[in-house]
């Protein structure tokens, strides 16, 4: 039995994800769902192709993407929903994440090198940080230069990687803030939702396992935010009507997605009460 919403998905386009845009599709369609939203992380390159592909497949596509922030010197993900895909503000800050990114990935490897001389190895070369960042089919990060260093053959196993070099050598991420977020996609009729608030990554749990304090983390982000992602696969049924309820009575929108990278495929599965598909139905039809 598969949720007929799904408004978390990454995508082989846009992402790290490792499917299609279009086999995202026929996945949704044999599993019925009828809404479903690509969120790739700092990218809307996937968006225009899924708005094609919903009349094809009969599904209705919410433009979506997501983006880190920090919050108390946290990282923290937020989606948004809804938004003008063409719009150039949007366009230009998401390419100077991408750039800072492709820049991030060859001082690290520059700082790596360092670490190597002397090692009796090959120093790593222009070329091949453009097979990493070929790699990567999206978004490109330290996991992806750890697995080339394994590949290479200068480490055993993509730990060795991280313990020997990557930790050391690291370079901090680019973040936009709360603020930047929020002005983007006000900025483009799109609206925010917090991502997996008790995920195991990237989440409130970085500040408490116990949900009445992540709550109180959320108070300090609702200025920021339209809704919150209540029903994920990180969220236990009674953890989802927690989240739900808080929503509700901060008249928040309900979210819920799987954050699916279809490796393994979750694209559906994340279990939603009928009379909470309805609304959010409902409500995110709207941004249609």
């Amino acid at each position: 039995m598969f949720s007929a919403i799904d408004l978390h998905i990454h995508s082989k386009e846009g992402s790290d994800g490792h499917a299609s845009v279009e086999s995202i599709y026929k996945i949704a369609r044999d599993r019925g769902v009828r809404l479903l939203s690509i969120t790739d992380h700092d990218n809307t390159e996937a968006v225009g192709k899924a708005a094609q592909l919903s009349e094809k497949y009969h599904i209705t596509f919410i433009a979506g993407i997501e983006f880190s922030v920090l919050h108390q010197g946290k990282e923290l993900h937020l989606l948004g929903y809804g938004y003008d895909y063409t719009d150039l503000i949007l366009q230009e800050s998401i390419q100077k994440l991408r750039e800072y990114r492709d820049w991030r990935i060859g001082a690290i490897v520059e700082r790596v090198n360092g670490k190597l001389k002397g090692k009796g190895v090959h120093l790593l070369t222009d070329t091949d940080i453009t097979r990493i960042r070929r790699s990567a089919e999206g978004t490109v990060g330290r996991p992806h230069i750890a697995q080339y260093l394994v590949n290479k053959g200068i480490v055993r196993s993509v730990t060795e990687a991280f313990d020997k070099y990557l930790i050391d050598c690291d370079i901090p991420k680019k973040y936009l803030t709360l603020r930047e977020a929020r002005e983007l996609m006000s900025g483009t009729g799109g609206q925010i939702s917090l991502a997996h608030p008790n995920g195991q990554h990237q989440s409130l749990r970085q500040f408490s396992p116990s949900i009445e304090a992540q709550l109180k983390v959320i108070d300090e982000l609702l200025p920021f935010l339209d809704g919150i992602e209540c029903y994920c696969p990180d969220h236990s049924v009674t953890e989802a009507r927690d989240f739900a309820f808080y929503a509700k009575r901060k008249n928040k929108m309900i979210s819920c997605g799987s954050d699916c990278h279809q490796n393994p495929i979750l694209l559906g599965t994340v279990v939603i009460p009928k009379d909470e598909e309805e609304t959010i139905f409902t409500q995110f039809n709207r941004m249609h």
